[in-house]
This record gives C-alpha cells, structure tokens and sequence, in this order.
C-alpha cells in the first residue's frame, strides 16, 4: 500500500533528522493536484488528516512538482512562490525534492524547519536518495496493482466465457440459446440495450435482427422500435468490431434516450459471417479495449454456439426423415403387399360366386380372406406402436405401459 510506504519512509525522516515538519504528496493522476499523503509532526499530520492539497506549481511543493528539480531554501520568506500554511506559521527552512518515475514526477518529500539552521548538501542528498528509493517501491506497487487488475480481470473474463460455455452446452434451441447469451453478455459489460443480427450466410444476406433486449418490452422483435440496421451492416461488411461515442448526437437516434455508445461485434464461424452483436450503452467508456476483446470472444463462442444449434436441428430434421422413409418402406414391404392380397381374394371369391356357388370351396376363401386382413392389421398396430406414443411424453414410461396394457386388455376382452 503506497500510503503505508510513505508512512514508513516520513517517520523515519524526522527521527533521524530531526525535522520538525515533513510530508509526502502524490500527485492526484486526474486533477494533476498534489494530495498530503503522509506527514510527521502535529501540524503536518493534521494536515494529512485534512486531506491537504496543492495545485500544480503552487508554493514550493508545486514548484518542485512542476520542475522537476530539488530546492533548498534556508529563508522562505523570500521565496517568491512560497505560499505558507497557518498551520506552518514557523517555517524558516524547506528542502523539497521530486519522487520521480521514466522521467515523470508522481509526488514530492518535503521537510520543514523552524529554526534558519541551513540544509546541507548532503542532507540534500540524503533526502534525494530517499526519494529514489521511495520512487522504486512505489512504481513496484503500481506494478502489483496493474498485475492484480489483470489477473482480476482475466479471471473474470474466463468466468464469462466458462459461463457462456455452460450456457451453448445446456441449450440447443437456438432462441433460449440468443436470449441468454444476450443476457449474460449485456450484464457483464454494464450495456443497456442489446440487438442480435443472424444471417443464412449467403453473400447479399440482409440482416434480420432475431432477439432484442432493452429496445421493448420482452424480446419480441418490433423493427418499428428498433434502430435502423446500418452500424449492424458496416460492422458485416468490415468484417471487425466496431465502436462510436456520442451516438445520441446522431439524429437517426435521437429517438432512443440516453443511448450513448455503440459497439458492433461480428458473429463468425469458421471465418464465415454468422450475423452481428450489436450493443448500446448509456455510459461513456464503457466498451474499453479490454471489453471489446472480451465481447469479440463472446461472439466467437456463440458462433459456435449457433452452429451447433443449426446442426442439432438439422440432425432432428433428417432424423425424422429417416423414420418417414423408413416406414414408408415397411408400408410397402409388408401392409401394402396385404392389401393387395385381399383385393385379389375378394375380387376371385366374388367371380366363384357368380360362376360355380359352391360354399366349400367360397368357405375357404373367405378363411383365407380373413387370414389375410387379420395379418395385415397385425402388421399394421405393430408399425403404430413403433412410433413413439404421445403419453410417454406427457405423462412417462409407466404410464405409457399402462395404457398400452389397457388398451390390448380393451381389444382382447380380458383383464
């Protein structure tokens, strides 16, 4: 922690020196301001307290920052720039130097006294050395902080995706499959409206946008309450990402409130375009570079994600085909030959009775007849029962055989 390294180096300082007054400032990477961060002695402490701060080449402390350069001074008095504090009221003597990192002032030590006793050269030099050092750990904790960010990061990235995977692995309906990676998506970079553009891959497609969040209540598609697809066409058409700042200063979305930001993700598979992730946000910043990456692994997985749903359907499909053809030709093998076989019978049985009526021998061919029509509906319920009953679907496998046992019970007349 940057504040405990300072307080360890501030401390130190006025025990060994016996300076009265000392601080530490950093300064602020945004304002420019320099912020009391440390401070030893009452004064300088209650100023820490206060959160004391200077602009860039206020008093000595500014000066400094502002320079770059050590400065001594054994009379502040007649420091032109010298702005004192009520609280310094004392001062005499001020010996300040730059905490300076690849060539860039991050902060200053100061040391105060109250007495005209001069600085010396090698107290300078001691003070200077310390702020080298202290400019070394520093810059290490800025390391370790820009690693752990990263790391958080990165792990937080892998979490998304890990996420997604889940999500591509439980559902092959290619809506849910959509709508939750829409949500998933608009919740992990903080966007607000979200539009997904699916295309048949052919090359003047037209994209249809499939699911929408944020634009209407529900994920019903509705183009009169969505934005026209132009950014959605360019980012196709460049086949890369794509992200805008101040797109409500854009009449043609002057209609959607608080729309900001614009970034246009390419779905792919395999390098060709699927369609296009398209997102909105109200807040500035927010598609960084590090959530663009992000967002351009989440679109790589759902093209996956879409692939695998479009040949799931396309499996069930031929599935199904297969079964269609396959009862078909047992139709043909085997029902059909019957039916034909009564025809005939009953065709020749009707030509007896018209030449020659003798009932043994029209006995016997109506037997046959019979035998025939009973096998053929044999064949018949055995190709019904291979089709999977509706009841197992509703209501499962013991009711499904329990049907079927009533069922042969009913025909049977037994129990």
């Amino acid at each position: 922690d940057a504040s405990q390294v300072m307080k360890h180096v501030a401390n130190p300082l006025q025990k060994k020196f016996g300076y009265p007054h000392g601080m530490s400032f950093v300064q602020d990477s945004e304002s420019g301001d320099l912020i009391a961060r440390q401070g030893s002695g009452k004064a300088a402490s209650r100023l820490v307290r206060q959160n004391y701060r200077l602009s860039d080449g206020e008093s000595i402390v500014g000066h400094v920052a502002n320079t770059g350069e050590p400065f001594v001074t054994n009379d502040v008095e007649n420091v032109v720039f010298y702005n004192p504090h009520p609280l310094l009221h004392d001062v005499e003597s001020a010996m300040t130097v730059p905490i300076i990192i690849e060539d860039q002032v991050i902060g200053v030590l100061d040391v105060q006294q109250d007495s005209s006793i001069s600085f010396s050269e090698r107290q300078l030099n001691s003070l200077s050395a310390v702020a080298d050092q202290l400019a070394v750990a520093l810059n290490r904790i800025d390391i370790l902080d820009s690693l752990e960010q990263r790391v958080q990061q990165r792990t937080h990235d892998l979490v998304v995706l890990y996420n997604l995977i889940t999500i591509i692995s439980e559902n092959w309906q290619l809506q849910d499959l959509l709508e939750l990676s829409l949500v998933l998506t608009l919740e992990t970079v903080k966007a607000d409206r979200g539009i997904i553009y699916l295309t048949d891959g052919k090359d003047d497609p037209g994209l249809k946008p499939v699911i929408q969040r944020g634009f209407a209540s529900g994920n019903q598609i509705d183009p009169g309450n969505l934005p026209d697809d132009k950014l959605a066409m360019e980012v196709f058409k460049e086949r890369k990402p794509l992200t805008l700042e101040n797109l409500a200063e854009n009449p043609a979305y002057a209609k959607f409130d608080g729309m900001n930001c614009y970034a246009g993700i390419p779905i792919t598979v395999r390098g060709d375009m699927r369609g296009v992730f398209s997102l909105f946000a109200n807040e500035k910043g927010v598609f960084s570079s590090d959530e663009i990456a992000l967002l351009t692994s989440i679109a790589d997985h759902l093209g996956i994600g879409i692939e695998n749903s479009i040949l799931w359907e396309q499996s069930r499909e031929n599935a199904a085909l297969e079964e269609r053809n396959r009862l078909a030709r047992n139709l043909h093998d085997s029902v059909s030959q019957s039916l034909y076989s009564l025809t005939l019978m009953a065709s020749t049985t009707k030509k007896m009775l018209e030449r020659d009526p003798d009932l043994d021998v029209i006995k016997k061919s109506v037997t046959r007849l019979g035998d025939t029509a009973h096998q053929a509906l044999k064949e018949m319920r055995l190709l019904l029962y291979e089709l999977r009953p509706a009841v197992l679907d509703s209501e499962g496998l013991v009711s499904a055989l329990q049907h079927r046992i009533e069922t042969v019970e009913e025909r049977l007349g037994v129990k």
